[in-house]
């Protein structure tokens, strides 16, 4: 069609929250400078990203094309909450990002949903003689306001034969009825865990 490529801010953000997972691309991001030296010559790059000296700035990159002009793509974390702020056609981009960093901070926190921990179902209507299990902590990050519209929804899997370690069920996040987040809820069965306490026993028995 001859348009070419075409992105929006939130392209952007998606495209760079799942770079952010990689962390080769982590280091490169945030490095504010690098230095390569061959035989003939010592070669010095600088980072352009003004707002690497702050503390909370993870990484960044500018950009420009004549229909977007100053593109700039930074991203952040504090207190548990990792940020990805876009800004297009912002001949302001460098303060703007900073004011939408500190607007975020202060109107937003991160509160652990799922404690893997401390992790337990009130009402376990298939598998109560065995212990039920998720293998991570879920963190989402929230205006104090929104917490009240959280819900967590606990569905498990009616199963005649299951093994330890099988996933027998999952917990929907929901942030006013959408769906957020899926985790995996998992079972131990009696036995291993009997085995598992005997064998610690004798662990401790040897070892004292």
């Amino acid at each position: 069609s001859g348009l070419g490529n075409m992105a929006s801010a939130k392209d952007l953000a998606i495209l760079t929250k799942y770079a952010m997972e990689n962390q080769v691309f982590r280091e490169i991001f945030k490095t504010k400078e690098y230095k390569v030296t061959t035989n003939y010559k010592t070669y010095l790059w600088y980072n352009k990203n003004k707002l690497l000296s702050l503390d909370y700035i993870t990484g960044g990159k500018t950009g420009f094309t004549e229909k977007a002009r100053r593109t700039l793509v930074t991203t952040g974390s504090k207190d548990n909450m990792n940020i990805v702020v876009v800004t297009l056609n912002d001949p302001n981009d460098w303060n703007d990002h900073k004011t939408l960093y500190q607007s975020i901070f202060n109107s937003y926190k991160s509160y652990e949903l799922i404690d893997k921990e401390n992790f337990k179902i009130n009402k376990n209507e298939y598998f109560k003689k065995d212990k039920l299990f998720v293998k991570n902590d879920y963190f989402m990050t929230l205006k104090e306001s929104e917490l009240k519209n959280i819900k967590l929804d606990i569905k498990l899997f009616k199963l005649d034969n299951y093994i330890s370690d099988m996933q027998v069920g999952y917990i929907n996040v929901l942030l006013n009825d959408k769906l957020y987040h899926k985790e995996p809820i998992y079972v131990l069965k009696q036995e291993a865990k009997e085995k598992e306490t005997w064998y610690q026993k004798f662990r401790s028995w040897l070892f004292k």
